[in-house]
């Protein structure tokens, strides 16, 4: 009962492959909105190699060891004070969410985690600006049935 379906994508012929959205893409650290100037997300898993001298190669399998769900951004100073975020808040605990914007309904995307860790705050610069990089450990949720990441499209 949420009215009628959002209508089938369109996407812009001319779309770059690269740097489209970063200029219009918003993050939110809790209540607080963000703009960043890089962003990065990896979703992948760990894989390491399982040995046996009874193989042919000496792998006898791929194992996976854990889930490498990681988020990293590039913050002004100024923005990421006036969101509480500091050098030591490594170990904090904060929620996620990134809207990817281009060209309107059905081409825009969001990426949200309820659960992240910070686990890196350096200072860096660009272009002769104070920035922070931010490196967050997208954890699962302590609600059953919750995701650690969730992926959408708008």
């Amino acid at each position: 009962n949420q009215g009628t379906s959002q209508g089938a994508p369109t996407y812009p012929t001319n779309l770059p492959s690269s740097g489209a959205f970063i200029r219009n893409t918003r993050l939110s650290l809790g209540a607080n909105a963000l703009t960043v100037a890089e962003l990065g997300f990896v979703l992948g898993n760990e894989i390491q190699p399982k040995h046996s001298t009874a193989a042919k190669n000496g792998i006898a399998q791929y194992v996976i060891t854990g889930a490498k769900q990681e988020m990293s951004f590039r913050v002004a100073v100024e923005d990421a004070h006036a969101a509480s975020l500091y050098i030591d808040s490594v170990g904090s605990n904060l929620d996620l969410l990134v809207e990817l914007t281009q060209g309107g309904p059905g081409n825009s995307f969001a990426i949200a985690a309820p659960v992240g860790q910070i686990t890196d705050v350096k200072p860096s610069t660009l272009n002769g600006l104070d920035y922070f990089d931010v490196t967050i450990d997208l954890q699962r949720n302590a609600v059953s049935g919750v995701a650690a990441v969730t992926f959408g499209v708008l």
